[in-house]
């Protein structure tokens, strides 16, 4: 239990970094950042549900669902936001044809990309750590036959079977 709780700690602090990174930012991700915003909001909306499917499980409805992969590779931010922030010269910097910097804004949005992208990988790594003790507590608090002690198919507690067969042929007309 305590690492559920350490994890929805990290979880939180994850997820408070990113909104403070951008909310400082000198500015948001535009359309001109589609590509890169498109694989974070892809991947993070991946993330999202699996969260929300594991709260449904530990409130008690359905299982822990398997740890999902986003698919985000730091290679293809790299170059989604090369793209995004077009043409980059040997240094990797964007520049325009004039030689000025093309978008002097944008390497803020870069670079919070990049952080966001990183926190995205930490939050996808974090499942591994929850897995085994959401499993866990899903399991344990099962509803159980107060006759039997093993877990019931129901959540009425009622699996269908006929009584004789669950209490060892007892009550049989």
């Amino acid at each position: 239990m305590t690492r559920l709780v350490n994890a929805i700690v990290v979880l939180r602090f994850t997820a408070d970094a990113v909104l403070r990174l951008w909310q400082r930012a000198e500015r948001a991700p535009t359309a001109e950042h589609t590509a890169a915003s498109a694989e974070l909001l892809r991947a993070g909306g991946v993330l999202v549900d699996w969260y929300e499917r594991t709260a449904r499980a530990l409130a008690g409805e359905g299982p822990v669902p398997a740890p999902v992969d986003t698919g985000l590779a730091a290679g293809r931010v790299i170059e989604a936001v090369s793209r995004d922030l077009g043409a980059a010269d040997a240094d990797g910097i964007a520049a325009d044809p004039s030689g000025a910097a093309a978008d002097p804004g944008g390497a803020s949005a870069a670079i919070g990309m990049f952080w966001t992208a990183d926190h995205i990988d930490a939050v996808q790594r974090l499942q591994a750590v929850l897995l085994e003790p959401a499993r866990a507590a899903v399991e344990q608090h099962r509803p159980r036959s107060w006759l039997t002690g093993h877990v019931s198919g129901h959540a009425s507690g009622h699996t269908g079977t006929p009584a004789a067969e669950v209490e060892g042929g007892y009550g049989r007309a």
